[in-house]
């Protein structure tokens, strides 16, 4: 083979392995965005929960106000034009936070119900930035006869990127609701006087949402 011959082909090896290795990587950058990939970090989470909950024979929680945390991390696919973290991966990193938070503390009473989730608002503070870790604490803020509204905070150290609030509901396996209540009675917990006046204190805040929502929905 002539010299000319060479150079040509060994510059078409080199041209493939550049553009293998950058394919390789745009994979590896958007590997949270794979198909399934949400599937199997959700079920990754309650994993890892019971896991640790057999291992080091952890008990299930009876506080009523444990916070969760789940880490996350500002990854190339969650990332908007604006060089931060994006809108849309806020919900479906609380998707991981909520399993997160369900699994700790009703996991143990899962089995034949269903947790729905209806509706976040999300009120953003301070951007996060490119591959900037961030942890998402999650506990419940109050509840009513129905609907029970979690509360979420993306910190980082002492900055409070993002404050979110959830509304859900626990439902039988026929649709028929279950009161959260009754639900607690069942989990074990036992709620205080104190429970009830920290949640009665907070609830006037989740009932103006509530009328908020209804009067906005009542225009369409």
């Amino acid at each position: 083979m002539d010299r000319p011959s060479r150079l040509i082909e060994s510059t078409s090896r080199m041209s493939w392995s550049a553009l293998s290795a950058i394919l390789y990587l745009v994979l590896l950058l958007n590997i949270k965005s794979f198909p399934f990939a949400w599937h199997f970090r959700t079920w990754l989470v309650v994993v890892n929960v019971w896991a640790k909950r057999i291992i080091y024979k952890i008990p299930p929680s009876k506080d009523i106000w444990q916070v969760v945390s789940t880490p996350g991390r500002a990854w190339f696919d969650d990332l908007d034009m604006n060089n931060h973290q994006n809108n849309s991966s806020y919900n479906k990193n609380l998707d991981y936070a909520r399993t997160d938070f369900i699994a700790h503390m009703f996991g143990h009473h899962a089995r034949g119900v269903r947790f729905a989730n209806a509706g976040v608002m999300i009120w953003f503070f301070k951007e996060i930035k490119p591959f900037s870790a961030y942890t998402m604490k999650t506990c419940v803020h109050t509840w009513g006869p129905k609907w029970v509204y979690l509360e979420h905070r993306f910190e980082a150290g002492q900055t409070l990127h993002a404050f979110c609030l959830a509304k859900f509901v626990v439902k039988e396996r026929n649709g028929k609701t279950i009161p959260f209540d009754e639900y607690l009675q069942r989990c074990g917990f036992s709620i205080s006087n104190e429970d009830m006046k920290k949640k009665e204190s907070q609830y006037p805040a989740a009932e103006g949402l509530i009328q908020c929502e209804e009067r906005f929905l009542s225009t369409l």
